[in-house]
């Protein structure tokens, strides 16, 4: 059954769904179209800040327009309703294919990590971050292995940092623990060099068939690593494994640009049409410490112990009754603070440094 979305729009039924709200099919009226209808839930309407920003970044997202980008055509607020209508894409999210082939071969691989590329350097020009880079929000049209610019989209720009506003005011995590950039897990801050790590992460699960800091644990466990660990490496060959692993740099003005990563991938996928995929490979049981936490446990190295303190009671001048002060021996464990990896960041002093310190200025609120 037909229902109407306020004077211009009807959805059909719908074909998806996710934290942030549900996606239908919907007709255009006024062109007899079809169009995505993305619903935000309903509390998010009840909230009248967000409502507010929604209305605010109206224009921003209405002007995000490329190829590699799907295409956001208008915003309706009507009642208990906020929803996002944008072009309608014929195939399915590259969850669902991963879901299916488990793995990508490196050039299948490279070639949807170009197409993301492709639509950040579109949004980065309009001071836009993106923030929330991962399979469900990249959409292939049928053809999308033939390469073709525009049959790989990136979907949901700003969406999450619209929705996740007030969460991040508390002490909850907010957003995919898999795909959460360093700074943002330590600091909160999502700019520029965010949305590069968010290809990173997702370049290695296209190749892997994992995120490389899944494993065993908590959410909490598993953001953690995106500051403390070392990114597994992949048998892939060195020329790849430089743009992952550069893509994956824990801090923000050392990672490898959208500028720089689109570039080499570009020189780089001619070597890689012959290459079979991996095999699907497996959480490592422990992940290796790139840079430790901020407080750490270690066997310590007590100082020699002094000599017991005597005390003489003088309440009797016949005998002493001395008080002895027992000796603890050595402290099992010493605490050790040690400064955090992102927190010691010096300020950006390069002029590659300086053009991704743009984003933190994003129009996104």
């Amino acid at each position: 059954m037909s229902m109407d979305l306020g004077a211009n729009y009807v959805l059909v039924d719908r074909i998806g769904g996710g934290a942030a709200g549900s996606v239908w099919r919907a007709k255009d009226k006024r062109t007899d179209g079809i169009v995505a209808a993305k619903i935000l839930r309903e509390e998010y309407a009840e909230d009248r800040d967000l409502v507010a920003r929604f209305i605010q970044e109206r224009s921003i997202l209405l002007d995000l327009v490329g190829k590699p980008i799907v295409e956001v055509k208008d915003m309706v607020v009507e009642g208990s309703r906020l929803a996002i209508i944008m072009e309608f894409v014929e195939g399915p999210s590259l969850r669902e294919v991963l879901n299916h082939r488990k793995v990508f071969t490196p050039f299948a691989a490279t070639t949807v990590a170009r197409h993301v590329l492709e639509a950040l350097v579109i949004s980065h020009g309009k001071n836009v971050v993106h923030r929330d880079i991962k399979p469900d929000n990249v959409l292939l049209k049928p053809d999308w292995e033939k390469g073709k610019l525009g049959s790989i989209k990136l979907t949901d720009f700003g969406i999450s940092r619209l929705v996740t506003e007030g969460a991040s005011r508390s002490t909850s995590l907010v957003g995919t623990p898999e795909y959460l950039a360093p700074e943002l897990i330590e600091r909160g801050e999502a700019s520029f060099p965010a949305d590069a790590y968010g290809v990173g992460i997702l370049l290695y699960e296209l190749l892997a068939g994992r995120t490389p800091f899944a494993g065993v644990g908590s959410d909490y466990a598993i953001a953690h690593r995106h500051v403390t660990a070392t990114v597994p490496p992949l048998d892939v060959t060195p020329e790849l494994w430089e743009v992952v692993d550069g893509l994956l740099n824990k801090r923000p003005h050392q990672r490898m640009t959208i500028d720089e990563a689109l570039e080499k991938l570009k020189a780089l996928q001619p070597t890689l049409k012959a290459l079979p995929a991996l095999e699907p490979t497996i959480a490592p049981e422990y992940f290796e410490v790139s840079y430790g936490p901020m407080t750490v446990l270690r066997p310590g190295v007590a100082e020699p112990a002094p000599e017991p303190e005597r005390k003489v009671d003088t309440a009797d001048f016949t005998s002493a009754y001395p008080t002895i002060v027992p000796d603890l021996g050595e402290a099992p464990n010493q605490t050790v603070l040690r400064e955090s990896a992102l927190a010691a960041e010096p300020e950006p002093t390069v002029k590659r440094e300086e053009k991704q310190k743009k984003g933190i200025g994003s129009k996104l609120p």
